[in-house]
């Protein structure tokens, strides 16, 4: 897990053979940052609230 400045949003495309990045997005600065990245497909991703950390 990581954690996030803000709120997350998602895109994702699956192919065979794929890997993921993981990004967050502030809302208030448009800023987006590079979190993580896995060698598999992330069918989705948990942000939480109370750690503030996001994992998928």
């Amino acid at each position: 897990m990581t954690p996030h400045p803000g709120k997350s949003s998602s895109t994702c495309c699956v192919r065979p053979n794929s890997s993921s990045i993981i990004y967050t997005s502030n809302p208030d600065t448009y800023e987006v940052a590079e979190q993580f990245r896995q060698a598999d497909h992330v069918g989705g991703v948990v942000a939480d609230r109370k750690t503030n950390r996001i994992s998928g």
